[in-house]
């Protein structure tokens, strides 16, 4: 009985001095998920092991993102993940890059140059084994897979056809940035055009493939104003108009352009 008592002491004295399984993290890979004219939403992508018989909670994500030694962006989990025991999971954080605050980096990316990028993520977990922390650094090369210019989209020609209650006609006026190497999910834009949550306009139509930078897309847009009778008076002092312009990029990339505009009509021309 004695010797079996001192077994089982050394058994769980093995067992306490064996390495005890650990978490790991992997920062995998950085996807630009959505581009617009004010910002760029990355979105990270980390595989979180998880060897333990329960599971484990990640509790914070905090990350920072240099580009060309400048800090664009923080950027946080939005609520704690659960990872299943004895499985790995992918975990997604977005991080929003505006581009304005950033000037030289800012500049590079929108003229289609390389970018140099350092991530650093500071991880903490609720563990069998308490809270613990992970630091993860990851660095490289990123490019906007388009050029996405300026003056991109606009409203002219706005008038009223038929007298004060006829209709209301525009053009709508959109540089389609041509996606680098044509790489793409898809070859049409979407548009849509609102006037004071009525929309008025909105469909597809097609990209071509061409040497230039952009196509330029004309969109003649028709609305018979008995149908906001309330616009009238609006047109002379400025009716609030808002549009939007979105396409695939190819490798889960969007371009989007969301802008609001005002149209005006001169009471007298009527």
């Amino acid at each position: 009985m004695k010797k079996n008592k001192w077994i089982l002491g050394f058994v769980l004295l093995l067992a306490a001095c064996s390495p005890r399984p650990k978490v790991t993290v992997q920062a995998q890979r950085i996807v630009i998920r959505q581009i617009s004219l004010e910002y760029m939403l990355l979105e990270v992508r980390y595989q979180v092991h998880n060897p333990h018989p329960v599971s484990i909670s990640v509790l914070e994500v905090d990350q920072t993102l240099e580009l060309s030694n400048t800090v664009a962006a923080r950027g946080q989990l939005e609520k704690p993940v659960s990872i299943p025991a004895k499985k790995s999971e992918q975990l997604n954080v977005l991080l929003k890059v505006p581009f304005l605050p950033m000037l030289t980096p800012a500049k590079d990316l929108l003229t289609g140059r390389t970018v140099r990028y350092r991530l650093v993520s500071d991880m903490k977990m609720k563990t069998i084994l308490g809270q613990e922390s992970r630091r993860v650094l990851r660095e490289g090369e990123l490019e906007l897979p388009l050029l996405p210019g300026g003056g991109l989209a606009g409203l002219k020609n706005v008038r009223l056809e038929g007298g004060p209650l006829g209709t209301l006609k525009l053009d709508m006026i959109i540089l389609v940035p041509r996606p680098k190497k044509q790489l793409m999910d898809t070859t049409q834009v979407e548009y849509l055009l609102r006037i004071e949550n009525h929309t008025i306009a909105d469909g597809r139509f097609p990209l071509t493939r061409g040497p230039e930078n952009m196509q330029k897309v004309t969109i003649p847009v028709s609305w018979p104003i008995a149908r906001g009778a309330t616009w009238l008076p609006k047109l002379a002092t400025g009716l609030p108009v808002q549009f939007r312009l979105r396409f695939d990029l190819g490798d889960e990339t969007e371009f989007l352009i969301d802008k609001k505009d005002t149209i005006r009509i001169n009471p007298f021309s009527l």
